[in-house]
């Protein structure tokens, strides 16, 4: 093997990684932040480590309306209002000037664990149990959601569990 083609495969694996990293990074940094409330824990699985498997529990806008339409051009129209976050469903393609902010149908099933630190699984399996829990998303304006931390309590998961 020939030293470019070495370089090229020591190097090619640590940029992807990086880059990686860097768009996870700008998405946490530049989306707006919304805050959900979550329920349906279940904290372990033998193989993967310890995390948190959740559900969203979204706040529907019309009472009737209580699924997500499961289709690549709906989307979740979000809407601020009296320090809630309302939902309901829209085609992505017309979101309408009452949506604060929305997230792509496609994106959701991105929504459905968090990992934790392993020495904290139990302490915060049982605080978990007792409080109420949310996460926070920074979602961007394309409708990318990503988990950007956990609150228990209201309080950062790192400063709730100790």
């Amino acid at each position: 093997m020939n030293k470019p083609k070495i370089i090229l495969s020591l190097v090619l694996p640590i940029v992807i990684l990086l880059s990686a990293i860097v768009k996870s990074e700008y998405q946490v940094r530049s989306g707006e932040t919304w805050v959900f409330k979550i329920g349906a824990y279940d904290p372990r699985h033998l193989l993967k480590g310890q995390y948190l498997r959740f559900q969203v529990l979204w706040d529907w806008e019309k009472d009737g309306e209580s699924r997500i339409v499961k289709n690549n051009s709906s989307c979740l129209c979000l809407m601020k209002k009296q320090g809630t976050v309302k939902v309901s469903n829209a085609q992505c393609e017309s979101i309408s000037e009452n949506c604060d902010g929305f997230i792509r149908n496609k994106y959701l099933s991105r929504l459905e664990k968090y990992y934790i630190p392993e020495n904290r699984g139990k302490v915060l399996e049982e605080k978990i149990r007792n409080k109420k829990a949310e996460i926070v998303l920074a979602i961007n304006t394309n409708g990318y959601p990503v988990i950007k931390n956990m609150l228990i309590d209201g309080q950062p998961l790192e400063e709730g569990v100790e």
